[in-house]
């Protein structure tokens, strides 16, 4: 028989005597072995936390992110997350396996990561009990962290099992706290862990969402979930478009970028903010705001008024529910801001080549450009520029990946160049204002990434940028005197701030 040396590794547990080592033998023929997480008393919680900060500040720094700027913008996020680019879609049998992969799949943690990890155990407020907590990182797996910590393998797959119908264990990030909660066991037997049996575990599944595995008296585990208390309030925000990016001004001022995304896309049928927002121009925004009951925010809600001020002109807008339950944004007329089509169907782009004649770019003589191009970087969301049916879908020539939309009237319009379409998207189906339908591409006969949008009007190209269209709705009657009772509720809470709650009650009456 062959004999190999065994390597012996410990983990340290804490015990009201104080600190139990507990070896671990591993066959350095097995390859390499992963440092076992190191569990230490509280009192010696602080040296063991400054220790790992040492150890941490002596790595290399990560690279810093660009910083919010004037240039440089962030980009919001997907409005529409159930419109994304087409993914490969897994087996269920491969989803299954791939439910606890480490937290990164793209690399493995090292030794120095693994050593890092500091799991500090204390008392629990409930005296029976022994709290441990853990700090996810890169490499680890909810089944790892559990064995580390001394709970067998299979109660560690059982609450694995137990939490995927209330959390996706792959949805564990490093940085993520694990709480382990240990139930003291006088009847243990040898080889039990020393803090006795596992009782429940508990993490953050979002920061307003809490799931906790825990152990019955048949020893099986119980996953459930809780909402965190969350309030919601008005906010109120203003300033200068400095550079020319209201998104960039209104995120250096703390609104959360969906917010600002909502607000852009309301004036985008009036507004053009590639070319139309300068130097001094201003903008004024309340919205809902939802916070946790520590004041951290868990997300923004709608707009409820915004303004903005272009070339000295003021533009007001209010949000306003309907009698039959519609809602949308109007002016102080009543006169809804939505026009039949999007004169500019994706955000944040720069208008690269007009409609007119031109010297094409790759065939090198010139010719009619029937259409606009709007420069933006590959991914970018495209929303359909109007309610219509999906006429064309697919690959066309020099124009690549291409869709086409027919709308109500005489009007259709035509996106060109896509890298990929919105999941699930077909022809026949019908879409709506805004809805995201595809991503900015190179595809087809180009030299960059780009949107090429045309806008057909019985049967012939019209320039998007200039065209007229119709208008969207005018309140009238006894609508128009309830806009104006919504309106005049939201004008007093610009000057003395209501709750939501106040403020719906008032506006919709």
């Amino acid at each position: 028989m062959n004999l190999r040396p065994l390597a012996v590794y410990g983990i340290l547990i804490a015990t009201s005597g104080g600190l139990l080592a507990i070896p671990l033998l591993t066959d350095p023929g097995a390859g390499p072995s992963r440092p076992a997480a190191r569990i230490i008393a509280p009192g010696d919680a602080e040296a063991m936390v400054e220790t790992a900060r040492s150890t941490a500040a002596a790595a290399p720094a990560p690279a810093e992110s660009p910083a919010v700027s004037k240039a440089n913008p962030p980009v919001p996020a997907d409005p529409d997350q159930s419109a994304v680019e087409q993914p490969l879609e897994d087996s269920p049998d491969m989803a299954a396996a791939a439910e606890d992969l480490p937290v990164a799949d793209d690399e493995t943690e090292d030794e120095a990561a693994a050593a890092t990890r500091v799991a500090v155990a204390e008392p629990d407020p409930d005296a029976r009990l022994t709290l441990l907590s853990v700090t996810v990182q890169r490499g680890d797996t909810l089944a790892r962290i559990l064995t580390d910590a001394g709970v067998s393998r299979g109660d560690a797959q059982a609450v694995v099992d137990s939490l995927r119908g209330v959390f996706n264990p792959r949805d564990l990030k490093p940085g993520h706290e694990v709480r382990l909660h240990f139930l003291a066991d006088s009847d243990a037997g040898a080889g039990a862990h020393p803090m006795g049996r596992l009782h429940e575990v508990k993490l953050a599944a979002a920061i307003d969402r809490e799931v906790a595995v825990r152990a019955t008296d048949a020893n099986a585990f119980v996953a459930a979930a809780a909402m965190k208390s969350v309030d919601r309030m008005l906010a109120r925000s203003n300033g200068e478009i400095a550079g020319g990016s209201l998104l960039a001004a209104g995120m250096a001022s703390g609104v959360p970028a969906n917010v600002m995304t909502e607000m852009i896309r309301i004036f985008s049928f009036d507004v053009d903010f590639q070319r139309d927002i300068q130097p001094g121009d201003s903008f004024d925004l309340m919205y809902e705001r939802f916070e946790l009951a520590d004041g951290r925010l868990v997300r923004g809600g709608e707009v409820m008024y915004a303004a903005l001020t272009v070339a000295g002109q003021p533009m007001r807008l209010y949000r306003y529910k309907d009698a039959r339950g519609s809602v949308d944004y109007y002016n102080e007329k009543g006169h809804s801001v939505r026009k039949a089509l999007l004169r500019t169907p994706v955000d944040g782009a720069r208008l690269s080549s007009r409609f007119g004649m031109r010297e094409h770019p790759i065939m090198g003589y010139s010719v009619m450009h029937r259409g606009v191009d709007f420069a933006a970087p590959t991914g970018t969301p495209i929303y359909a520029a109007g309610d219509g049916m999906v006429e064309e879908i697919g690959p066309r020539g020099g124009y690549g990946h291409y869709i086409r939309i027919r709308h109500t009237g005489s009007y259709s319009t035509a996106y060109a160049h896509l890298s990929a379409y919105a999941r699930g998207l077909k022809k026949g189906m019908r879409v709506r204002q805004g809805q995201v339908i595809g991503r900015v591409g190179a595809t087809g006969r180009v030299t960059g990434p780009h949107l090429h949008y045309e806008v057909v009007r019985d049967g012939k190209q019209v320039n998007p940028i200039s065209v007229k269209f119709p208008s969207g709705d005018k309140l009238a009657g006894p609508e128009l005197a309830r806009f104006h009772a919504a309106k005049a509720a939201i004008d007093r809470s610009l000057v003395s701030p209501q709750t939501t709650d106040q403020l719906a009650a008032t506006s919709n009456p």
